[in-house]
């Protein structure tokens, strides 16, 4: 069975999750060594919070979206009452 775009987002995400905790070793490893990299390191770790975010966004719009129109509807509902 081919699996649902929502688990295929997941994928996704926990492998930038994995990239983000190796940057932050690297960070640790070059600390450590006292030398740098510039602002550009910042840049990359703020750049992987951004994409984990629009990440965890596009996974909820598949869900939503795989839940079925059922789901749009109550929720539609629930806002206006």
């Amino acid at each position: 069975m081919e699996m649902k775009l929502s688990g295929q987002i997941q994928t996704v995400i926990d492998a930038v999750v994995l990239a983000q905790a190796e940057m932050v070793d690297l960070a640790t490893t070059v600390n450590g060594i006292s030398d740098h990299f510039g602002p550009g390191y910042n840049r990359v770790l703020e750049e992987i919070v951004q994409i984990l975010d629009e990440l965890g966004y596009m996974r909820y719009m598949a869900e939503r979206r795989e839940a079925g129109p059922a789901t749009h509807h109550s929720e539609n509902k629930a806002v206006q009452d």
